[in-house]
């Protein structure tokens, strides 16, 4: 439970769910031969940028919580 607190918190799953709910819709567009309008790629690229730029900050975050912990011990 803490850990889904977490990510609610860090907005991962809300995230996730806009990257997903979006690809969706352009891929059903696409399939069924409609016209995807440019701002709903344009919307896309923002969504997918922001959450991948976000996880790699909450990676890069935590892996440096490690090293500093890892360095505290040693010292």
């Amino acid at each position: 439970m803490q850990e889904l607190l977490t990510m609610m918190h860090e907005s991962i799953i809300t995230q996730s769910a806009l990257a997903i709910l979006c690809t969706c819709v352009i891929g059903y567009m696409v399939i069924a031969g409609l016209e995807v309008p440019p701002e709903l790629w344009a919307i896309e690229a923002l969504i997918l940028g922001y959450f991948f730029g976000a996880k790699q900050s909450l990676v890069s975050n935590q892996v440096a919580k490690r090293i500093e912990a890892a360095h505290q011990g040693r010292v």
